[in-house]
């Protein structure tokens, strides 16, 4: 179980999603430097967990893929080239209520989620379980019961192949099995990470090609491969625009912004422009920099959940 950990201002309340994002703090008088509440949470993988499909003989013809976020739990499915008849689904928390004939055999036929142009299943998690303080469904523990159909294009009866998720089997009469997941809240909090603005990537780094002054918009790249926005030069200043979940932070040690220019080449030669806050007034954040062909721009971040 991870706990939030409070590091300089605690995050209150909780949302399905993540953390609350606090107002920004305004920092220093007329540059109105802004951070993000300075809170950050141990951050949890929710990893997707994938059943192969299987036959009676053991054949693996396609696989599903099972996830959740907050509030919905997904289960996608991939064939390995058949062409698909039809995939049913049952999905509950108590197996044996699954639909089942006289002998106590699964019917696929009775099960409630069904197609035969399938991409995805998607089912609220309020349907699966009564509702909990705070919105977190975590730990639960749900019981998958897929059916595929395949044509057997290499047998002339044309019979249908028949397979199920992989996982504990019937122990009936008839063959089968079902698979079973576990819920898992997503990571909340907020995360810092370090990013550097342009679309440029050379020696393991991204710059911002400026050359002739027409560089034009291009991404802000965080160290953990995500876009937080994007940065623009215009009138020797670099201007950032910044996607909602990302914004300054002090989670990292200052500064903030640092700029290197580059007359040549990007990585050589560097020359220090800038260090230090941004100047963000309303909706604009800037820093001043004259002008050079290439600059490494790098920012000190966090994410929100």
């Amino acid at each position: 179980m991870f706990f939030l950990i409070t590091i300089a201002t605690v995050i209150t309340g909780s949302v399905l999603w993540g953390c609350k994002k606090d107002e920004l703090l305004v920092l220093s008088g007329n540059e109105q430097v802004m951070l993000k509440s300075a809170a950050i949470a141990m951050e949890k993988e929710c990893l997707p967990s994938v059943y192969p499909l299987v036959t009676r003989n053991n054949r693996e013809i396609g696989h599903i893929t099972v996830s959740n976020g907050g509030s919905i739990l997904t289960v996608e499915f991939a064939g390995n080239g058949l062409a698909v008849s039809e995939v049913q689904l049952w999905i509950g928390t108590d197996p044996s209520m699954v639909p089942k004939n006289n002998n106590d055999v699964p019917v696929p036929g009775k099960f409630p989620y069904k197609a035969s142009d399938y991409t995805a299943f998607h089912v609220p998690l309020s349907e699966l379980f009564e509702p909990v303080p705070g919105g977190s469904y975590d730990g639960n523990e749900v019981y998958i019961f897929f059916h595929a159909e395949f044509e057997d294009s290499e047998n002339k009866r044309n019979d249908k192949i028949s397979a199920w998720s992989e996982g504990t089997a019937f122990m009936t009469s008839r063959w089968g099995s079902y698979s079973t997941y576990t819920v898992c809240a997503p990571p909340s909090g907020c995360f810092p990470s370090i990013a550097f603005g342009g679309d440029t990537f050379e020696n393991e780094v991204y710059y911002y090609d400026n050359t002739g002054g027409g560089g034009g918009i291009q991404d802000i790249h965080t160290e953990n491969g995500k876009v937080a926005g994007t940065v623009q030069y215009t009138s020797e200043a670099l201007s950032f625009s910044f996607e909602q979940e990302w914004m300054f932070t002090d989670l990292l040690p200052a500064p903030l912004v640092l700029v290197y220019g580059y007359n040549d080449q990007p990585g050589t030669d560097p020359i220090l422009v800038f260090e230090g806050e941004p100047t963000i007034i309303q909706e604009s954040v800037t820093v001043p920099v004259p002008y050079y062909n290439y600059y490494k721009i790098q920012l000190k971040l966090q994410e929100c959940y």
